[in-house]
């Protein structure tokens, strides 16, 4: 036991150091010879020290570096960051590489993949003019889809003067798409360059799309109103005074999408799912007699549109009667990639008719947009022994509920009714039972 124990605090460092990561990232790919960007060299899930930034030469550090550090709890998970943040002005345009930085982290160095930035020379926009430093895009993840597929339809903002608030006028209504909004994408703000400009991006709206049916699907243009702060030259736009607000509207071009029909070749375990899917099963018994009914659950997750997914039918043998499968449960929630998942548990209930020793092997077939084909999920065989129960077949109503049969019961027919002799109220009885209260009071005062 104390060599397992020993074994086992020695492995732990290890453990913990396979979930640490050192990533380097930067706010732009593309940047203008006057403008900045940052770069963060960011170290998870592990405590660093000896940090080794890469040479940096061919920037101007206007900022850096600064370090910061946060603690995030999901669902009892607890994962930490500490990042390392420069703010760079290029020197000359053309095509550089940011080296790779190191630091030393649970017993040992990691390194951040290398990064390559582009300058260019870019334009200036007049600044007296707001409308032409600002647009709205509608961008899709895909032009192309089939019925049922997840599509993201993000709603970014590019923008080179400040905004302090904005609002939605008008949507569109996605006709041919079931759609939900997302509301737990966790996107920066980051600088592209758009035909010699740099842009300050920003994603303010993600909607989930799921097709209906086929064909040229349009979105209409989505219509926001901005808050644009102005500078009117005076000492006012200083500390403790507010700037002025200039009220712009904006609006997204219309998009269209192609929504393709399913293959034809579709497997008999195929009922609807579309997308990345998973299906587990679970039996509640695998001895069982013919009084019995074994429970078979099916559990599917995904990120194609889970209410199009139906209960898969099941080839069973003639010496079970199988029940109509019941949705027990059906939910969709946003994952950490921005995306909707779907989860979906449904039951089948299984009444044996026959001893012996069955074998059985459900399957869940879903179609993968990316690779253009169905792929059908055949679980393990689940063996089930069958012994003969006390009951006999015909003691059984195989087409009734159980529940039912003990809370139902039939009406009688042949039911004798006969008049009372006589009216309780006026009764010798009733009278004897009223004053007995009294009575006892009587004697409890006496």
């Amino acid at each position: 036991m104390k060599r397992k124990l020993t074994f086992f605090i020695w492995l732990l460092p290890l453990l913990v150091s396979a979930q640490a990561s050192f990533e380097a990232s930067a706010d732009a790919r593309q940047v203008l010879l006057n403008s900045y960007f940052t770069v963060n060299f960011t170290l998870k899930n592990a405590e660093g020290e000896n940090f080794a930034p890469p040479s940096l030469d061919d920037f101007i550090i206007a900022a850096g570096p600064s370090r910061s550090m946060s603690t995030t709890i999901i669902n009892g998970k607890v994962s930490k960051e500490s990042a390392y943040s420069y703010t760079l002005q290029p020197k000359n345009t053309g095509k550089f590489t940011i080296g790779s930085a190191s630091i030393r982290a649970n017993g040992r160095t990691l390194r951040t993949d290398p990064i390559k930035i582009e300058v260019l020379k870019g334009k200036e926009l007049p600044k007296n003019n707001a409308a032409n430093r600002v647009f709205l895009r509608a961008e899709l993840n895909t032009e192309k889809a089939v019925i049922g597929q997840q599509i993201v339809l993000d709603y970014k903002l590019y923008t080179a003067i400040d905004i302090d608030s904005y609002s939605i006028l008008e949507e569109s209504d996605y006709q041919g798409f079931y759609a939900q909004d997302l509301r737990r994408f966790d996107v920066p703000l980051t600088r592209e360059v758009v035909k010699g400009v740099q842009y300050v991006t920003k994603i303010l709206k993600r909607v989930a799309l799921f097709p209906q049916q086929a064909g040229e699907l349009t979105i209409a243009p989505l219509q926001m109103e901005l808050a644009v702060l102005i500078s009117d030259g005076s000492s006012r736009n200083g500390f403790l005074f507010n700037r002025p607000v200039q009220r712009l509207l904006v609006q997204s071009d219309e998009v269209k999408i192609n929504v393709e029909s399913l293959p034809s070749d579709a497997p008999k375990s195929f009922t609807g799912a579309v997308g990345s899917f998973d299906a587990t099963y679970a039996t509640s018994r695998n001895e069982a007699s013919t009084d019995d009914v074994v429970s078979l659950r099916l559990t599917i997750t995904g990120d194609g549109d889970i209410k199009r997914v139906q209960p898969p039918a099941l080839t069973m043998s003639d010496s079970f009667e199988v029940y109509d499968p019941k949705v027990l449960e059906e939910a969709t929630y946003e994952n950490t990639d921005g995306k909707l998942t779907g989860r979906k548990e449904i039951e089948y209930l299984l009444l044996p008719k026959k001893p012996g020793s069955y074998q059985l092997q459900p399957a869940f077939s879903y179609f993968n947009p990316d690779t253009g084909r169905y792929i059908t999920l055949n679980h393990d065989v689940f063996s089930i022994n069958v012994q003969q129960g006390s009951l006999r077949p015909s003691d059984i109503d195989l087409n009734a509920d159980a529940a039912a049969q003990q809370d139902i019961r039939f009406i009688k027919l042949d039911a004798k009714l006969h008049a009372a002799k006589e009216n309780f109220f006026n009764a010798t009885n009733f009278w004897i039972l009223t004053a007995l209260p009294f009575l006892g009071l009587m004697g409890v005062i006496l």
